[in-house]
């Protein structure tokens, strides 16, 4: 439509600075427009990854990032164990309402956390598996499974695509039965997002 037709062709166009480089043309002769389904993916998997690192992220540097021994299930126990003697620890102090509380409970937390590291490196070389000390005594795992068992976040199998080839169970630092659906595969609490079975898996199987 031109000046000729007695319409005014507006020719000011406001533009904004910040996302102006989202207008470039792409190959295609489009705008090209970051996909907002790519984004919220890319922002989930980030987001987990930090989430599911939370716990133990500095062990990560150890040679063991691949379990190399069977887990040992038993040993699990320990963990409640764990969890029922530092919750009985925390509640008697507040209970007797001893004198320096606070002091106390700092020198607490600094010698919990030297006895962590110590702890999850001394059992990372012993059971050659970095999250050894996720598995057998981390206390905190004990009130995150129930959380984790109904979490929208979750690696999903479609078992129609899988060829039960194994490496996805060779991937998984948790040994979690990720080659199943069912929130009830072996040690499916478990999971914490890291995606390393999505990597490895040759039909793109998990998603």
């Amino acid at each position: 439509m031109s000046r000729s037709d007695g319409m005014k062709i507006p020719c000011k166009m406001e533009v904004d600075l910040v996302h102006r480089k989202h207008l470039c043309i792409s190959s295609t002769g489009r705008s090209s427009l970051h996909s907002e389904t790519r984004t919220e993916r890319r922002f989930a998997k980030s987001d987990n990854r930090i989430l599911s690192n939370f716990i133990q992220p500095q062990l990560d540097f150890l040679p063991y990032k691949r379990p190399q021994k069977p887990r040992r299930e038993k040993l699990g126990v320990l963990r409640y164990v764990m969890f029922a003697l530092s919750l009985a620890l925390v509640t008697g102090l507040f209970l007797m309402k001893v004198a320096y509380l606070e002091q106390i409970m700092f020198w607490l937390f600094l010698i919990g956390n030297i006895l962590y590291y110590a702890g999850g490196i001394a059992l990372a070389f012993i059971f050659k598996d970095n999250r050894a000390f996720c598995k057998y005594l981390c206390p905190i795992t004990v009130f995150l499974k129930p959380m984790s068992y109904f979490s929208l976040l979750r690696v999903h199998c479609d078992e129609s695509k899988c060829v039960q080839c194994g490496k996805c169970l060779k991937a998984c630092p948790m040994n979690v039965e990720v080659n199943k659906e069912s929130r009830k595969r072996k040690n499916a609490t478990e999971c914490i997002l890291c995606y390393a079975c999505t990597k490895v898996c040759p039909k793109k199987a998990l998603h």
